[in-house]
């Protein structure tokens, strides 16, 4: 199941999870952005009352970060998309929980020039990752899903937050 740009707490993982879903794109709040999306159709097409809906709903959701966090406890496979931008993202999200991560953002621009542009584009990532990699001292993925992580800031929040808030299932 893919979430669409809002992320996905630990209560719907698990309900997901309770009728068969098998895994999980989080998908969270930092990268693009459907309400987005539809506002500047919306706009396009002069739809204002639409277009205001998309606006108010702009930025909803739970960041990757947290939601990656809340479904761990599901046990189910996650990729973890949302604002990945670079190898260290990557990184970060396979340490917290990720099997996969999947970008859009970050390769736009050179998928406007070129397939060779986002071929080196995604190249540098890799190097990125194999660097987080090295300076975590994982040997491999598996060592990295393992690597210790520290989570701070507004991301931290977050997390506590969707703990103190989570409904009982």
């Amino acid at each position: 199941m893919k979430e669409t740009g809002a992320g996905i707490d630990g209560y719907t993982a698990e309900r997901l999870k309770g009728i068969g879903v098998r895994g999980l794109d989080i998908a969270g709040m930092g990268g693009t952005s459907f309400s987005a999306v539809e506002m500047y159709r919306a706009s396009m097409i002069g739809d204002d009352s639409l277009a205001e809906m998309g606006n108010t709903f702009f930025d909803w959701g739970i960041p990757a970060p947290a939601a990656l966090a809340e479904c761990r406890a599901s046990r189910l496979p996650l990729i973890a998309s949302g604002g990945i931008l670079d190898g260290t993202h990557v990184a970060a999200a396979v340490s917290m929980g990720a099997e996969a991560a999947g970008v859009a953002h970050a390769v736009l621009r050179e998928a406007t020039e070129s397939a060779d542009a986002v071929k080196k584009k995604l190249m540098l990532f890799r190097e990125e990752l194999q660097a987080a990699m090295m300076l975590t001292g994982s040997a491999n993925i598996k060592q990295l899903a393992k690597a210790r992580h520290f989570v701070a800031g507004e991301t931290r929040e977050w997390i506590e937050g969707l703990k103190w808030t989570q409904k009982s299932i």
